[in-house]
């Protein structure tokens, strides 16, 4: 497959003092942690993106858009400010990505 060059917008999310709390209370940490998977999932699929990797409390996104990935973002934050316990840390930056497949990426800065 001939590598195509595409703009992409990149999302983190990660879980704010989620080491402390999995030392805290393991089973509260991984619960917050489900729910942020399903929130995100739910959100990077309406928003026309993707998870490109979870791991830990910690998930990578891409989206077809800068919009789509800010979008994204204030609808995962406002979803869990009611949830006790959970901040998220969300970065979104936009990069042109050359595509080698769908599974893996490179990011050129």
């Amino acid at each position: 497959m001939t590598p195509t060059r595409q703009l992409a917008a990149i999302m983190f999310v990660d879980i704010a003092g989620f080491t402390a709390l999995m030392g805290a209370d393991e089973a509260t940490a991984m619960q917050l942690r489900d729910k942020l998977k399903n929130k995100l999932t739910e959100q990077t699929s309406l928003h026309c993106g993707r998870i490109i990797k979870f791991s830990g409390d910690g998930a990578l996104c891409s989206f077809e858009s800068a919009g789509e990935s800010v979008r994204a973002a204030i609808a995962v934050q406002l979803s869990i400010k009611g949830w006790a316990l959970l901040r998220c840390h969300t970065v979104t930056v936009q990069h042109d990505a050359q595509r080698h497949s769908h599974l893996r990426w490179r990011y050129l800065s």
